[in-house]
């Protein structure tokens, strides 16, 4: 394989770091409904949209977003099986603090277990098609190509409570983390058909 088969980009929001949980804190448990908007806040009425999209526009948001259960583990599989990892996400143009929230996010929970190298070859740009690669895990199902096609095939991640995800525009999934088997064998598919 060559370098560009073995990069696996992953985006953070929503695929790394739980996004949605902590913009849904704002809103109390008894008027939560399960997500079907990829932009969280489409699934409330007003007063509740604003509030979640002051959330998670406020200073700290992604400095301080959890990250989800396995993906440590998971970035730790791709490696051992020969693939490389590597950060590929969207800065949010509402919010001024993202880009160095986003990576202060990494320098806490990446780089102590994978080294510098990880904030070293994050990638926080709008325009993902412009980064040749094997796949993208991404939680957004219609990946903005800008009508490029992009040189990576999209994995979406997340949805778990959804069989199909509207607007998806990939057969690729992976529901979250503990899944990384299904991810190794989707990611060997994809080198054959190369």
């Amino acid at each position: 394989m060559n370098d560009q088969n073995k990069t696996v980009w992953i985006d953070m929001d929503g695929t790394i770091f739980d996004f949605d949980g902590a913009a849904l804190e704002v809103v109390p448990a008894e008027l939560r409904v399960p997500k079907k908007h990829f932009y969280i806040a489409n699934d409330y009425s007003e007063p509740l949209r604003t509030q979640i999209i002051e959330k998670y526009n406020s200073p700290g948001f992604f400095a301080n977003l959890q990250i989800f259960p396995g993906a440590i583990e998971g970035w730790q599989a791709l490696i051992d099986a020969g693939y490389h990892p590597r950060i590929l996400s969207s800065p949010l143009s509402s919010s001024p603090d993202c880009v160095a929230e986003k990576r202060e996010s990494l320098e806490r929970h990446l780089v102590p277990v994978f080294g510098q190298s990880v904030l070293d070859e994050a990638i926080i740009d709008t325009e993902k098609w412009n980064y040749p690669g094997l796949v993208l895990i991404d939680d957004r199902p219609d990946i903005v190509r800008d009508g490029a096609l992009a040189p990576w095939k999209h994995v979406l991640y997340g949805w778990s409570h959804m069989d199909s995800v509207e607007d998806a525009v990939t057969t690729y999934r992976l529901r979250d983390w503990s899944e990384i088997d299904i991810l190794l064998d989707i990611l060997s598919k994809i080198t054959e058909q190369q």
